[in-house]
């Protein structure tokens, strides 16, 4: 699947575009390369993840890292992750958004 849309803003309800803060301080503007390279790499309470599935994580994630205006082609199965990952660690708000985003839609 190949996949274009890494570089896509959020927008809250209303309109703005959601930031996100950089180590320096700066803000910029929250793409869905950052949230899914994030959620990619989080571990959550509930995880237990095996070197194998951190192998598979970190590899997804420099998949797609550095990569907002390029094409990146994505199994289906990293697509699921992907929004499986978005959906555990943010609201509906990003979530649903992403999810559109990773399916093409703009």
């Amino acid at each position: 699947m190949k996949i274009n849309t890494f570089s896509k803003t959020f927008i809250d309800l209303e309109n703005d575009i959601i930031k996100s803060q950089k180590k320096n301080g700066e803000l910029e503007d929250l793409t869905l390369a950052q949230v899914c390279v994030f959620t990619i790499l989080q571990e959550f309470e509930d995880e237990k993840p095996t070197g194998q599935d951190k192998s598979y994580r970190y590899s997804l994630a420099m998949k797609i890292k550095g990569h907002n205006n390029l094409t990146v082609d994505l199994s289906v199965e990293d697509v699921a992750f992907c929004k499986e990952r978005i959906a555990k660690g943010y609201g509906s708000l990003i979530y649903g958004q992403a999810e559109k985003y990773l399916e093409g839609e703009n």
